[in-house]
């Protein structure tokens, strides 16, 4: 859960993307929340499966949205790829 104060602290932190396993940033201040990180223009990635399958400290993240109009979101296919070097 991230709360708006966790979220005022990592607009400071100048992050560019937040991404996480549950299906929202938070059960009832959702609202106040996106608007804090999407207002630092942090892009949020909710609903990610199998962060613990992956075993690098770093990876090539791919989140390829739906081109829905008039939407400020949309569901992705979001892909992890370990092995970088191997795709070069």
């Amino acid at each position: 859960m991230i709360s708006p104060e966790l979220a005022r602290w990592l607009a400071r932190k100048k992050i560019a993307m937040l991404g996480l396993e549950t299906p929202g940033v938070h059960p009832v201040e959702w609202e106040k929340v996106h608007k804090i990180l999407l207002g630092a223009e942090i892009v949020i990635v909710e609903g990610l499966a199998y962060l613990n399958k992956i075993k690098k400290q770093k990876v090539f993240f791919i989140a390829a949205p739906l081109p829905l109009k008039g939407r400020d979101g949309s569901p992705v296919r979001a892909m992890a790829i370990e092995d970088v070097e191997s795709y070069r």
